[in-house]
């Protein structure tokens, strides 16, 4: 899958959260879903209220974001581990959505953005 677009790298990493929660046998709800794809940047993106009080009424955003953050860590560790490309996917993926203003940043950044900038390739 090339990474061209915003759109496309938060497809990327959304889709491999939400099937790395599956394996582990705790998919997320739809509220947790729709906030993996909150932005202030994206015009595709549609605001909606309802969901995003509802995430937080399921669980407290600093629980969340911790609770994504181990699913980004595991799921970096496993696709790296079964293909070692994977990583340069990653790496474009995330150079990319930091084009934007993307809440998933937050949780790639700490999960595994050392692991994705520039100088890790040192």
């Amino acid at each position: 899958m090339p990474i061209d677009s915003e759109s496309t790298a938060k497809a990327f990493f959304v889709d491999r959260i939400i099937q790395q929660a599956e394996r582990e046998g705790m998919p997320l709800s739809k509220a947790q879903r729709y906030m993996l794809s909150w932005a202030e940047t994206d015009p595709s993106f549609v605001v909606d209220m309802e969901l995003s009080e509802q995430c937080e009424v399921e669980i407290p955003q600093p629980d969340y974001e911790k609770k994504i953050q181990g699913l980004i860590e595991r799921m970096y560790k496993r696709d790296i581990e079964t293909n070692k490309d994977m990583k340069e996917t990653y790496k474009e993926a995330y150079k990319t959505l930091k084009k934007g203003d993307h809440f998933i940043l937050i949780m790639i950044g700490d999960a595994i953005g050392s692991k994705l900038s520039w100088f890790s390739l040192f």
